[in-house]
């Protein structure tokens, strides 16, 4: 218990070396089986370290005897996608989903994945499964309405925009009408400006 209070400790002032010595401690002392927190800090923390390979085989070892731990399973997709592996990343954000549909940090995980590997559209389509789910998670459709406007992603749909921008008015969030006023006046800014390119 002080061990591992120790590590939380070091892992909170990102100490990443120190903490990790207190993990490998624990799981010396109790083994890998019963140790499921240990391995996740030291996991968390290595992804820290960009040890990637490191971390997927950590992390790879908490799952196998904690299979429905979707904190677990989340930050192995968070190893395989700062490793490259991005195939992998997706499906394991996948897997917590199933196991926890309403789980804003794997359909964030998704979308980051698909944004490095530029594929919008496809990261688009996440931001309609969130309000399907009504997570009305607000940086995510923000990001949505982005992508539908800003001349980087070539999507130029700001009818689908405006539909996001709607989805915010259902939203318990401070400031609301205020957020809402300034995207609005982005996608009006956004349409004229491609409207006159394109004139």
């Amino acid at each position: 218990q002080a061990l591992q209070y120790k590590g939380m400790v070091h892992f909170q002032f990102k100490q990443w070396d120190e903490a990790i010595g207190c993990f490998e401690k624990i799981l010396a002392q109790d083994g890998v089986e019963k140790n499921a927190q240990a391995l996740l800090y030291k996991g968390k923390s290595l992804i820290a370290k960009e040890l990637y390979y490191d971390a997927i085989q950590c992390l790879s070892s908490a799952e196998i005897n904690n299979c429905r731990n979707v904190e677990i399973i989340n930050e192995l997709g968070n190893a395989y996608r700062r490793n490259g592996e991005y195939e992998k990343a997706i499906r394991k954000y996948e897997q917590a989903i199933v196991l926890r549909s309403r789980n804003i940090q794997s359909f964030n995980g998704i979308y980051q994945t698909l944004m490095i590997q530029r594929k919008f559209s496809d990261a688009l389509n996440i931001v309609d499964r969130i309000i399907s789910e009504k997570i009305y998670d607000i940086q995510l459709i923000r990001d949505g309405i982005y992508l539908c406007i800003d001349g980087r992603y070539k999507i130029f749909n700001f009818d689908k925009a405006r539909q996001l921008l709607d989805s915010l008015a259902a939203m318990n969030i401070e400031n609301r009408n205020v957020v809402i006023d300034e995207l609005r006046s982005r996608i009006d800014s956004f349409e004229e400006n491609t409207k006159r390119r394109n004139s």
